[in-house]
C-alpha cells in the first residue's frame, strides 16, 4: 500500500535504526529489545550531516547530556551554576530559529 504524502523519511529512519541494530548486535550479540534504547539515543544525539546539528537540540534547544554524566559528575555538571539558567532561556527562545535554519 502506498502512501503519496510521505516522503520516504520514516523508512529511511527505519533503516538506520535497523542497520545500527545489526551492527551492535554482530559486534556484541544479545537482544536487540536491549540495544534499542542506546540505538535510539545514539541516533538522536549525533550530529546530521545535512544540519550539522543533533535531532535532539532541534526538539529540547539544547545538547543532550549523558546519564553518566550526571552519576560520574563530568566538568559540565561540576560547573553549572545558576547563571546557566539565563543562558538556556536564551537557547529556548532561539529554538525556533535554529528549526528554520535546519529546515533550510
Amino acid at each position: 500500500m502506498a502512501y503519496p504524502q510521505g516522503n520516504g523519511q520514516a523508512e529511511v529512519t527505519n533503516r538506520k535504526i535497523l542497520r545500527v541494530l545489526h551492527a551492535r548486535l554482530d559486534h556484541m550479540g544479545g537482544s536487540w529489545v536491549d540495544k534499542l534504547p542506546s540505538v535510539l539515543w545514539y541516533l538522536r544525539t549525533t550530529l546530521k550531516e545535512g544540519t550539522d546539528i543533533t535531532p535532539f537540540q532541534l526538539v529540547y534547544g539544547g545538547e543532550a547530556v549523558v546519564p553518566v554524566e550526571v552519576t560520574v559528575e563530568s566538568d559540565r555538571v561540576q560547573h553549572y551554576d545558576d547563571g546557566n539558567i539565563e543562558q538556556r532561556m536564551m537557547e529556548l527562545d532561539l529554538v525556533d530559529e535554529t528549526r528554520a535554519k535546519a529546515i533550510v
